[in-house]
């Protein structure tokens, strides 16, 4: 199923596109995927080089909206009015950092979704604590490990697993 206006596929018991609160389709017309979505400059996004999410997408909020979604590895383009604008990415609680930029008349900018930066020993850092808390968790059964290593993993998760969005150089 997909949304006809911001072309996300849902999966088949979904009705309703949750962002723009249009009906669902079965399958877009040849039409709606060759028409853009707004404006004539475009910006080009390539995810890559993540942690964290490798099976999952990210949703790419541009303007405050959510205007598609972004696999690893897959390099999209969005089509935007020329002007000042923000962009993000974000996944579940996990946010990058708000880009602000100005993109003028048939320019195509290219925006990277990357690890957020992180220094090798806050990784390793967290890292450790994550093990050692699924083996104090081990102490306690399988609901210690289940408890305690939940909380070593979002300490993880949070330290490491956002991402990070920059311009291409």
């Amino acid at each position: 199923m997909f949304c006809p206006k911001c072309k996300f596929e849902y999966r088949a018991r979904f009705t309703v596109c949750s962002d723009c609160q249009v009906q669902l389709v079965p399958e877009l017309s040849q039409e709606a995927l060759t028409e853009p979505l707004i404006g004539n400059s475009i910006i080009e996004i390539t995810r890559t080089n993540t942690r964290t999410g490798h099976i999952r997408r990210y949703s790419i909020i541009v303007d405050g909206h959510k205007v598609t979604s972004i696999r690893y590895g897959q390099t999209i383009s969005i089509p935007i009015e020329p002007g000042q604008h923000s962009i993000h990415a974000e996944i579940d609680w996990f946010k990058s950092n708000k880009l602000q930029f100005e993109i003028s008349a048939n320019q195509t900018l290219k925006i990277l979704i990357v690890n957020r930066p992180v220094t090798s020993l806050k990784y390793w850092a967290a890292l450790i604590f994550f093990c050692l808390c699924i083996a104090l968790g081990a102490i306690f059964g399988a609901f210690g490990i289940g408890i305690i290593g939940g909380i070593g993993g979002t300490l993880y998760s949070i330290t490491v697993g956002n991402p990070y969005i920059r311009t291409e150089p």
